[in-house]
């Protein structure tokens, strides 16, 4: 009989995608004058790899222009299609609780950074409290 984890492991198929904020590149419209692209406009052709890249522009940007971001899919067990997984993505950009519209990352990533930022505050406090070691958002 297998053990657990093992069943666990087959069961649920891992997709990792890397994400870069800081790109160089924009995007515009030319409707008489240069605009930005609207939010949800993806680039998933020309402008990227055939090695499952895209560039997704989340949010509506009035001042300046608009700064995409690079997904790249870097290791993938998955049958999940390009289409549904830039669906995903984009739909975690509404995700982000007391926020009405949607952020410039998904919202798994932006929490990830606020639990980040919450250890490195506490760990730099020194000692951890007992009481916060059994704690879901300790890591």
């Amino acid at each position: 009989m297998p053990r657990v984890e093992e069943v666990y492991r087959r069961a649920v198929p891992v997709t990792a995608v890397m994400v870069n904020v800081k790109n160089s590149e924009r995007f515009f419209v030319q409707e008489g004058e240069f605009r930005n692209v609207p939010a949800g406009t993806l680039i998933s052709e020309g402008m990227v790899s055939e090695n499952y890249d895209f560039f997704l522009i989340s949010q509506q940007s009035n001042r300046g222009s608009t700064v995409p971001n690079h997904y790249r899919v870097i290791y993938s067990e998955s049958k999940l299609e390009e289409e549904a997984l830039e669906e995903l993505i984009f739909g975690q950009c509404f995700n982000y609780v007391n926020w009405t519209g949607s952020i410039k990352v998904p919202a798994i990533l932006q929490y990830a950074k606020k639990c980040a930022k919450f250890t490195a505050e506490v760990f730099e406090k020194g000692e951890v409290p007992e009481e916060m070691r059994g704690k879901p958002y300790y890591v």
